[in-house]
């Protein structure tokens, strides 16, 4: 028997558990958050939680964890509410994520394979989370590009960290040189 179903406004940002493909997510452009534990065949609404927005054309992002089955990242525009909150329970609830983070539109996030850390691109510039001391630190320095941070993704090979910007190119940040 078919189901009839539709998310609540327009799906924003889409991904899946790296650990168990089973589990996917879903994020609308509305703050909607929904997730799935069959492979997409049924879908679970976080009820009484509005996540953060989209961005009207380029959507919002979720970053489930490699190494903790169930931990969701997630982000989008955090000008009225957080721009990043964080799931422990594939998105049943969410807490705010964003100490350290001022009030900007979060485009992609991303995180290290062992989830030591958490890098985000925004509005405003490249931004690091610190597990350890619970926040969000802006790595730009004097060598980044004053530019929008489009994409982020982080290159194991290289232990590095790379930026799209709007207007100036890519951007690398390598942890070792800069995060002890």
């Amino acid at each position: 028997e078919e189901e009839d179903f539709s998310f609540n406004g327009k799906v924003s940002a889409m991904a899946y558990s790296p650990i168990n493909a089973d589990y996917r997510y879903v994020l609308t452009e509305n703050g909607s958050f929904y997730r799935s534990s069959d492979n997409g065949q049924h879908w679970l609404l976080t009820s009484g939680f509005n996540g953060p927005d989209a961005h009207y054309f380029y959507g919002s992002t979720i970053h489930p964890s490699p190494t903790e089955l169930g931990k969701v990242i997630i982000g989008g525009s955090g000008y009225s509410n957080p721009p990043v909150y964080i799931s422990y329970n594939h998105g049943e609830t969410f807490e705010s994520m964003y100490q350290g983070l001022p009030n900007t539109l979060v485009y992609e996030l991303t995180g290290t394979p062992d989830d030591q850390y958490y890098f985000a691109a925004t509005e405003i510039g490249p931004f690091a989370y610190i597990g350890e001391n619970e926040e969000w630190v802006d790595i730009s320095g004097v060598s980044a590009p004053d530019q929008t941070y489009w994409s982020v993704e982080y290159i194991d090979a290289l232990n590095t960290v790379r930026f799209g910007t709007y207007g100036r190119g890519i951007w690398d940040f390598i942890i070792d040189e800069n995060i002890d």
